[in-house]
C-alpha cells in the first residue's frame, strides 16, 4: 500500500501508520514485549510457589494480539475507509480492554513487585487522581466522548498523514476502554468497589450511546465518504457493540452471582465452626 493517504484514508482517518508494514511490525514487537513481561512476572510467582490462573495469561496474550491485528488485518482483508477504522476500533477499544481487564495486570504487579516500586503502585491506585478517573461518571464521559468525536466530527479528516495524532487517538480509545472494562469487571484492587447496579447502569449508558452513534453514522455519513462504506461501517460497529455489550452483561451478572455464592459459603463455614451451646440436662421423671 502506498505510504501516501488516498481518498478513502482522508475520509476515514485511516493514516498510513496503521496500515503499513513497518507499523504492523512495530505493533507485533510491542505486543511481544508486553506479553513477555507479563509471562515473566507469572514465572516469578511460580518460582516462589504461588499460583496464577493460566486463563489470565491467555487473556493477556489475546489482548496484546489485538495490537498487531489492528495494524495488519484491515489491509489483509482488503478493507479501506470507515470499515477499516471500525475494525481497528473494535479490536483496540472493545476486545483489547476487556481481555486486559480480565487478565488483572495490576494484581499481578502487586504480587510480584517489592519495596519502593510496590509502594509507588499502591499509592497510584489509591490516589485521588485514580479515584476521579475511575469514577462512574468520568468513565462514561471518557468512553463515549472519544467515540462520538471521532465518528461525528471532522477529526477523522485531521488524522490522515499524522501518525502521532493517530497514535494519541488510538491510545485514548484503549485507555478509556480499559477503564470502562475495569469498572465493570473489577478484577484488580480499587479503593471503591462499585455495586452491580451501578455497573449495569454504566453499561446501559455506554451501550446506548454506542448504538446511537452507529445509527447516526448510518443515517449521516461523513462528508466525502461513500454512503455504502459508511453504512457498512455502521452495521459492523452496531453488531460488534451489541455482541460486546451482551458479553459484558453476562460477565457482570455471573461475577455478582459468584461473589454471592462465595459469601454464602463463608457464612455457612462460620456457622458450622461456631461453638454450640451445651444442652440443658433434663432430670429423669421421678416414678
Amino acid at each position: 500500500m502506498s505510504q501516501h493517504p488516498g481518498h478513502d484514508d482522508v475520509v476515514a482517518g485511516t493514516a498510513p501508520l496503521v496500515s503499513s508494514f513497518p507499523a504492523a511490525l512495530t505493533a507485533f514487537l510491542l505486543a511481544a514485549a508486553v506479553t513477555a513481561a507479563y509471562l515473566a512476572a507469572v514465572a516469578g510467582l511460580r518460582r516462589r510457589g504461588d499460583r496464577w490462573p493460566a486463563a489470565r495469561s491467555l487473556l493477556w496474550g489475546a489482548a496484546a494480539a489485538c495490537v498487531p491485528l489492528a495494524a495488519a488485518l484491515p489491509e489483509a482483508l482488503g478493507l479501506a475507509g470507515l470499515r477499516a477504522h471500525v475494525l481497528q476500533h473494535v479490536l483496540l477499544a472493545m476486545v483489547l480492554p476487556v481481555a486486559a481487564a480480565l487478565a488483572a495486570p495490576a494484581t499481578l504487579a502487586l504480587r510480584t513487585l517489592r519495596g519502593r516500586r510496590r509502594r509507588a503502585l499502591l499509592a497510584l491506585l489509591h490516589s485521588r487522581w485514580a479515584r476521579v478517573v475511575t469514577s462512574a461518571p468520568v468513565v462514561v464521559v471518557l468512553e463515549v466522548s472519544g467515540f462520538a468525536v471521532f465518528f461525528l466530527t471532522p477529526l477523522h479528516h485531521a488524522l490522515a498523514g499524522r501518525p502521532v495524532l493517530t497514535l494519541l487517538v488510538h491510545l485514548h480509545a484503549v485507555l478509556a476502554g480499559y477503564l470502562f472494562a475495569a469498572l465493570l469487571l473489577g478484577r484488580d484492587p480499587v479503593r471503591v468497589r462499585r455495586s452491580v447496579t451501578t455497573r449495569l447502569v454504566v453499561l446501559l449508558l455506554v451501550a446506548g450511546s454506542h448504538d446511537t452513534i452507529a445509527k447516526l453514522l448510518h443515517a449521516s455519513p461523513p462528508a466525502g465518504s461513500a454512503p455504502g462504506d459508511a453504512q457498512a461501517a455502521a452495521r459492523l460497529l452496531f453488531g460488534a457493540g451489541t455482541v460486546l455489550d451482551v458479553v459484558l452483561a453476562v460477565l457482570v451478572l455471573s461475577g455478582w452471582y459468584a461473589a454471592g455464592s462465595r459469601q454464602l459459603a463463608r457464612e455457612r463455614r462460620r456457622s458450622a465452626q461456631a461453638p454450640r451451646s451445651p444442652k440443658t440436662a433434663v432430670s429423669p421423671r421421678a416414678t
